[in-house]
């Protein structure tokens, strides 16, 4: 089963692919590091809330539209919240 920063990494991908977009784009669009995102999308990166934040406002979308995962197998595999859960926590203390 991928791990949550794969899982998360596939679907910032599939947006960004959604889009027409290659990895340029999205780095030129977040400010982000070519090697940062390329990291990301492979899910080799914990990536912090504020690159999160900077992801999601490149594509014009809510943060938590980057957290639609499968959560119910999520919840199972860690016996935890579901990672939207926790990041709209963080989020609102931020």
């Amino acid at each position: 089963m991928p791990t949550i920063q794969e899982r998360i990494g596939q679907r910032i991908r599939n947006l960004r692919e959604g889009r027409g977009w290659k990895q340029e784009s999205l780095v030129e669009k977040s400010g982000l590091h070519p090697t940062y995102i390329g990291g990301i999308e492979r899910g080799e990166r914990n990536a912090t809330i504020e690159s999160y934040l900077k992801i999601a406002n490149a594509f014009g979308i809510p943060v938590d539209e980057l957290f639609k995962l499968d959560v119910h197998d999520l919840e199972k595999k860690f016996n935890a919240p579901s990672v939207v859960s926790i990041i709209k926590c963080r989020i609102k203390t931020i």
